[in-house]
């Protein structure tokens, strides 16, 4: 059995001893198999940095669109407490609106 295997084995530089040849393809492709492991690893990373970013965008936009919302609430609030009485029929409209109803 050590002589059929001997076909699988090379000479060592200079020190006459011999390594399999699954070893040397082994150690070859380790270096390989490494930078593949770490382009998956950097690129499953890089993928959840730009989930990250898109909820911090949806988030930043959501204090925006609120601050617009607010704004143009009391605008409309005020012109309609200045223009008649009848304005208070419109203010129920305006009042009770949920914020998550108009930021979407």
């Amino acid at each position: 059995m050590i002589q059929s295997l001997a076909f699988f084995a090379v000479p060592m530089s200079g020190q006459g001893q011999q390594l399999p040849l699954w070893v040397q393809y082994a150690q070859a492709l380790g270096a390989l198999l490494l930078v593949l492991v770490i382009g998956v690893v950097g690129a499953a990373l890089t993928r959840q940095q730009v989930k990250i970013a898109q909820v911090s965008l949806q988030h930043d936009l959501y204090d925006r669109r609120f601050a617009v919302f607010e704004a143009t609430r009391e605008f409309l609030v005020t012109i309609l407490r200045e223009v008649s009485l009848q304005a208070r029929r419109y203010m129920r409209i305006f009042s009770p609106t949920p914020p998550q109803d108009f930021v979407q």
